[in-house]
């Protein structure tokens, strides 16, 4: 009896999260700190270059695996014009299982999430969330679904 009541208690005490819904929140806090990272423009460059240089490809660590990858880029930061980017996050979480008291635990997941940055000369760099379907052919724009 003291052996089930112990068990109730530790059991209730952890808690286990759906693997999915937490690589969905990884991947909206990487687009906020992508957007952090890419922050003021002081320079004109074009879409492309900065898709190539300043978006890092993957990132790892506490236990997930973050893939950014850019999908397709218009335009350049000169005057008064714009530069876009669209960029596509795909998280993959391992799964973690409660080993003691207090722990968090998670089954594994994996979420994708896509976001649009958009870059203007001597302005910080903004987004937000967008959902896209792919138009053939390599490196091209995805078209927006509204």
């Amino acid at each position: 009896m003291a052996v089930t009541v112990a068990c109730l208690v530790l059991t209730g005490c952890s808690d286990y999260r759906d693997g999915d819904s937490l690589a969905w929140d990884i991947a909206a806090t990487e687009a906020a700190l992508l957007d952090d990272d890419l922050g003021y423009r002081n320079r004109v460059r074009d879409a492309e270059y900065i898709a190539a240089t300043e978006i890092s490809k993957e990132v790892e660590g506490g236990g997930s695996t973050d893939r950014r990858e850019p999908l397709g880029w218009s335009g350049r930061t000169a005057g008064s014009e714009q530069a876009i980017i669209d960029v596509r996050f795909v998280v993959t979480v391992a799964e973690q299982s409660v080993v003691s008291f207090g722990d968090l635990g998670n089954s594994a997941g994996q979420a994708t999430r896509c976001y649009r940055y958009l870059f203007e000369l001597s302005r910080y760099t903004s987004y937000h969330c967008t959902s896209y379907h792919r138009v053939d052919g390599p490196r091209r724009p995805f078209a927006l679904i509204v």
